[in-house]
């Protein structure tokens, strides 16, 4: 590691000019003290307050930055291990101490929190500060209770959205003011019941529609008639003594009672939002100061130390992300809370495996070079805001497929757009549009069934899926996923990869062989050659797969909300392969160690359903006829046939679990049996 380090020093107060780069001593932790390796970190107003010089206390020369996530480069109290993901806020972090503008610092151990999230360190960047001092306004200042009526003046700033989420999600009603008609969408799709245009007559509003008045009410404008706020509170004795966010000061004892990791979850699941307004490098820091002095950035401003391969893809100028200046114009006005709805979370649930950053690092780019697939999405993206508020048949959603269809139209007549890579993956999206989640919901299936042929069509125009998959592989799966989804029969696919006969080159990979005994031989176990190559393939992707994911139900691996719901399917084929290996079992025996993988990995998928037991009562024969006693030799037969060391480690015990009681169960039965015989 290098001795020295880049950073933003300021040696005096003044402009966004004082923040010059330089090449400073890396910092030497001492026991007690954490090396952080800077990842990212957001910009806060206070820093802006103290690079023109009115933080009387604080001392130049002073990195600023009260706030950092990044990895762990030393510990020497061994608090941390290196590597780990930390994020640190608050103290006199950038004050007393050198702060976050840097490739480094150095903050107390104690107030840096440890995070396990494969979010984007420009969305991590954003959190700290942000969280804690939503979380702290909300619940140690309002001291917000489940089912008070919350009120978040200044509803559009990070805090204020973050907060929306916040309460919302703790069972409060929620009401947010802007003074923007066009962010009412961001604000409801951030948590808020109620939005309030402030147009000078906020009291009128508020009394017209909630004759009450509000429990709390968190002041992020100013307070501009101090009784109008306080009018609103119902009943007066409820009033908190910290009832604006300017009489909260939260420290670094604050940032680390914030409940982190779990309002990480949140955020990864879409219910917390996060708004980046800009995206800067450390190379850009004045640049940076200078968008949120002269308030341009619409949200978080986030300074990664360098383009992340984590990150979404870069949009507009170098070093700067801005999604909602980078797409297709559209005549939908609410086009930038639908991206940022889609960007923020619907992207990580449209694929068919766990989306990473890197993926959507080629897909976003992707998405938004082409008119169609991008008002699809839009479509997609309004679609998913509509279920998260329980509605149906919203306008934009409505508006938005007819501008598609209109769109496509146009786009099939191309004698060269029409069969394109971005058209076939628009199709194929709008033919889940319409898709039942149960063979008991109505749906319109005469749109699947339109928008299948028109696929397969398409396809076939192009010389079959493995052609397109030459073209654009990532487009050519997740056309074969919609597809299969979308039709729920797998055996009635109308497309194909058409390579099923091909050996793999990764077979011979190193990291392939160098495991167990090499390829196992799957003819061996009387498996047909087709069906045999077939397995190769999964167990060799699910044992490199595996080894950089470790997912602790089957709930958490396949049925996190993705789009298009795979539900119905693989209840289609949880049942069919129970009823197939139970003919098997019944024509051949049971004394094969391949059904032990097979029946686990049944058994895993039909957690909620009743085929779950057949699994099991079919576990038991097998384990008993190969002497399987105890978890470890069960883990050891699944390991030399599926090596997953990693995969639903919890689930495949749990199943064995099962099987034991049930095998105990049986076995106790049985000897009742032999004695009352005997």
């Amino acid at each position: 590691m290098s001795r020295t380090m880049k950073a933003a020093v300021i040696h005096e107060a003044g402009g966004p000019e004082v923040l010059r780069l330089e090449e400073v001593p890396i910092p030497k932790p001492k026991p007690g003290q954490v090396l952080i390796r800077v990842k990212a970190f957001g910009l806060n107003r206070s820093e802006l307050f103290t690079r023109q010089g009115h933080s009387p206390n604080v001392r130049f020369p002073r990195i600023l930055g009260i706030e950092a996530v990044g990895l762990v480069e030393e510990a020497p109290g061994n608090e941390f291990q290196k590597g780990d993901i930390v994020a640190t806020a608050m103290g006199d972090m950038g004050r007393q101490f050198d702060g976050g503008y840097a490739e480094y610092t150095c903050v107390p151990a104690n107030q840096a929190q440890t995070m396990k999230t494969d979010l984007s360190w420009e969305t991590l960047g954003a959190l700290p500060e942000m969280l804690q001092t939503a979380w702290g306004s909300v619940f140690t200042a309002l001291r917000l209770q489940k089912g008070d009526r919350l009120l978040v003046r200044g509803g559009t700033t990070s805090v204020g959205l973050a907060a929306a989420a916040i309460a919302k999600n703790h069972g409060a009603f929620v009401a947010s003011t802007t003074r923007r008609p066009d962010r009412e969408s961001l604000l409801r799709a951030s948590g808020a019941d109620q939005v309030f245009i402030d147009d000078g007559s906020i009291s009128k509003q508020v009394n017209d529609v909630q004759a009450d008045g509000f429990d709390k009410v968190l002041e992020l404008v100013g307070m501009v008639g101090n009784k109008w706020s306080l009018d609103n509170f119902s009943p007066m004795g409820s009033i908190p003594t910290s009832v604006c966010l300017t009489t909260y000061a939260g420290d670094s004892s604050d940032f680390m009672a914030t409940p982190y990791e779990e309002l990480l979850q949140q955020v990864k699941a879409g219910t917390l939002k996060v708004h980046v307004g800009k995206v800067f490098t450390l190379d850009e820091i004045v640049e940076a100061h200078r968008c949120m002095e002269e308030n341009k950035a619409g949200g978080k401003i986030v300074a990664p130390r360098e383009t992340s391969q984590r990150s979404l893809p870069q949009a507009v100028a170098a070093g700067m992300l801005d999604p909602f200046e980078a797409h297709p114009p559209s005549s939908i006005p609410e086009v930038d809370a639908l991206v940022h709805h889609y960007l923020a979370t619907f992207i990580f649930r449209s694929f068919p495996f766990f989306a990473r950053s890197p993926i959507v690092q080629l897909w976003w780019p992707y998405v938004r070079t082409d008119d169609v697939l991008f008002h699809v999405t839009l479509l997609l993206s309004s679609i998913s805001l509509e279920l998260l508020h329980h509605q149906q048949g919203g306008r934009y959603s409505n508006r938005l497929l007819g501008e598609c269809i209109s769109l496509l139209k146009d786009r099939v007549e191309d004698p060269v757009l029409g069969t394109s890579d971005h058209t076939i993956v628009a199709v194929a999206n709008l033919a889940n549009i319409g898709k039942p989640r149960s063979k008991l919901e109505r749906a319109n299936m005469r749109g699947v069934r339109m928008h299948l042929d028109g696929l397969t069509r398409m396809v076939n125009m192009r010389g079959g899926l493995s052609e397109v998959r030459k073209s654009n592989a990532m487009a050519g799966n997740v056309v074969f996923w919609l597809s299969l989804v979308a039709i729920n029969e797998p055996e009635l696919l109308p497309v194909y990869f058409g390579d099923v006969d091909e050996r793999r080159r990764y077979f011979s990979h190193p990291l392939i062989t160098s495991i167990g005994e090499g390829e196992l031989d799957f003819r061996l176990y009387g498996v047909d050659e087709v069906t045999s190559i077939i397995l190769l393939n999964i167990k060799c992707l699910s044992w490199r797969f595996m080894a950089h994911r470790n997912y602790d139900s089957p709930e958490e691996a396949v049925g996190s909300g993705y789009y298009p719901d795979p539900t119905m399917m693989s209840n289609v084929l949880v049942i069919r392969l129970e009823s197939a290996l139970t003919s098997m079992i019944m024509t051949t025996g049971s004394q094969n160690r391949l059904l032990l993988w097979l029946l686990t990995v049944g058994a895993i998928s039909a957690a909620k359903m009743p085929e779950r037991i057949l699994y099991i009562g079919e576990l038991v024969e097998v384990v008993t006829d190969f002497g399987i006693g105890s978890w470890d030799e069960m883990r050891e037969s699944l390991r030399e046939i599926a090596w997953q060391d990693n995969y639903c480690q919890v689930s495949s015990e749990s199943v064995w679990e099962e099987v034991r009681l049930k095998k105990e169960a049986l076995d106790l039965t049985s000897s009742t049996l032999h004695d009352s015989l005997g």
